[in-house]
C-alpha cells in the first residue's frame, strides 16, 4: 500500500531531509516534533540513531550544557536528552532576559539568579525521579 500512494524514493528523500534537519532558531520542541514527523514518515525505529541524530542537530551550547550535566548521546535516552535540552533552553532564556532586565532594573540583579537556579533544581530532582522511578515527574511552572 505505501509504495502504490508514495513514490519509490520517498523514504530515501526523508532520510535525506533528516540529515539536513538543524535546530537553527528553533525551539527544542519545535525541533524535537520536526525530527520525530520525520522519524515517524520513514519508519525509524532504532532509538539510539534518533537520539543521536537529535542530538547533533542541537545548538552546540545546548549540546555542551548536555555533556556538562552528564547527558550522553549514546547512552541517554530520547526523553531524557529531550527534557533536559528543554530545560538548559529555558535557563538560557533566563540568562538573555537578566542581561535585557539588568539595564532596566539594577537593583533586581538577584531575580534571574533565582528563577535559573530554581530551573537547575527541578531538572536534578526530574533526573532523579527518572533514575529511581519513585515519586512524581517534576513539571516546569
Amino acid at each position: 500500500m505505501f509504495n502504490y500512494c508514495f513514490p519509490i524514493d520517498y523514504r530515501e528523500k526523508q532520510r535525506e531531509k533528516l540529515e539536513q534537519t538543524f535546530q537553527d532558531n528553533k525551539t527544542v520542541s519545535e525541533y524535537s516534533y520536526e525530527m520525530e514527523e520525520i522519524c515517524n514518515k520513514i519508519g525509524l525505529v532504532d532509538g539510539r540513531e534518533k537520539v543521536s541524530r537529535f542530538w547533533h542537530g542541537l545548538r552546540n551550547l545546548i549540546q555542551a550544557a548536555l555533556w556538562r550535566d552528564r547527558y550522553n548521546a549514546v547512552t541517554s535516552s530520547w526523553d531524557e536528552v529531550k527534557e533536559a535540552a528543554q530545560i538548559i533552553e529555558i535557563a538560557e532564556d533566563v540568562g538573555r532576559d537578566s542581561d535585557s532586565a539588568h539595564d532596566e532594573f539594577s537593583d533586581s540583579r538577584s531575580i534571574p539568579i533565582v528563577r535559573v537556579m530554581i530551573v537547575i533544581l527541578k531538572l536534578r530532582m526530574t533526573r532523579r525521579n527518572l533514575k529511581t522511578g519513585k515519586g512524581p515527574r517534576c513539571i516546569l511552572d
